[in-house]
């Protein structure tokens, strides 16, 4: 039995419509002196991204390694502080791989924003460093000091959950520390959502 696979391609994004989109002399220069070259999927959700009546949920579906991460964090990548990203990855190993990987991308970019890998272990060891006497205290910190902030969905969830404030009579208020979570970043992306 023969199994014959086509190749398999990401089709470049048409130069003039990078232009149209104030991207093209946003671009970085690769190390052999050309330009980056965006794919279509890339500004397609760029678009999507920072349209104002846009969609609230952006599913990009390419391949494997086709940049879908950079896709996301091009918004951020464009307007800096101004744009934060709260990116989740299902396994603690992927976030400190996107970190090494976002960490060379925005300095091809030339921009030095805070960038920050947040875990369980991370947060425990932030609460021990700074003095916090909860964990909800050492994630308003990072909410307050970090453009990007690269983490797993636990940490969403319990976010979401209210599982970082004190309940009872003399407990926080319920938002504590969702409420400055959804107003520190603009941009929620689930990379590699896993559906189970």
């Amino acid at each position: 039995m023969n199994v014959r696979l086509k190749p398999v391609y990401s089709k470049l994004a048409d130069p003039a419509i990078v232009e149209a989109f104030g991207l093209s002399s946003k671009l970085p220069i690769a190390g052999d002196g050309t330009q980056w070259r965006l794919s279509q999927h890339q500004v397609h959700t760029y678009q999507s991204l920072t349209d104002p009546s846009g969609p609230d949920v952006i599913f990009n579906t390419a391949m494997t390694g086709d940049g879908k991460s950079l896709a996301g964090q091009l918004p951020s990548l464009v307007n800096g502080w101004r744009r934060k990203l709260f990116a989740m990855y299902p396994t603690n190993e992927l976030i400190r791989d996107q970190l090494k990987q976002a960490r060379y991308t925005w300095q091809a970019w030339q921009l030095f924003p805070g960038i920050e890998a947040l875990d369980s272990a991370a947060l425990d060891r932030r609460m021990e460093s700074m003095d916090f006497g909860q964990r909800g205290s050492a994630l308003l910190s990072v909410f307050n000091n970090y453009d990007v902030l690269l983490t797993n969905p636990d940490i969403f969830h319990y976010i979401m959950q209210s599982f970082y404030v004190r309940a009872g009579k003399i407990g926080d208020a319920a938002d504590k520390v969702f409420a400055p979570m959804v107003n520190a970043f603009q941009q929620f992306t689930f990379d590699e959502f896993h559906i189970f």
